[in-house]
């Protein structure tokens, strides 16, 4: 069952025997601790399933965390969490006990800089703004956004069915 993981994936923690030891003590094998996947191990144990989260870097965390590199700090995280409906509210509450408190960010939340012209484009919480602004600068046409629309509201259906 567990033969199919590389081990270059469990290098520093664990191996493939150590999976097979854990065989009928753990119901679910998470590799990797990004936030996708500590979410997914905190649900779960919720639930009551045995949860094991393995991860090959020296830090948990994913891009939740910071490094330094000649005498530069870069945080590699989440800067902002837009479309907080109540499907995901209820995620976030879940996972920290509703002990996460948020803050609503600036109305211009993100700037792009193009690298060419040196334009500055401005991101907002106005979602409409923001398509308008994108599609006149990169030339994105309307089926992109109608496959956008759907992603998006499939990714909404499976997290309400999954989270509510």
């Amino acid at each position: 069952k567990y033969n199919a993981i590389d081990s270059s994936q469990l290098q520093h923690f664990a191996s493939k025997q150590t999976l097979r030891d854990l065989s009928g003590s753990i119901d679910v094998a998470i590799i990797g601790s990004g936030i996708g996947a500590l979410s997914n191990a905190a649900v779960l144990a919720r639930q009551g399933f045995k949860v094991a989260v393995f991860e090959q870097n020296s830090v948990v965390g994913g891009c939740t965390h910071t490094f330094t590199k000649d005498n530069f700090t870069f945080d590699t995280g989440v800067h902002y969490v837009g479309g907080m409906s109540s499907v995901v509210k209820n995620l976030y509450d879940q996972i920290s006990d509703g002990q996460l408190k948020w803050n609503k960010i600036d109305k211009t939340y993100d700037v792009i800089y193009n690298g060419t012209t040196g334009e500055r484009i401005e991101m907002t919480d106005d979602h409409d703004l923001n398509r308008k602004v994108l599609t006149e600068h990169f030339g994105i046409k309307a089926e992109s956004w109608k496959r956008f629309d759907r992603a998006k509201l499939c990714a909404k259906f499976w997290s309400y069915v999954v989270f509510q």
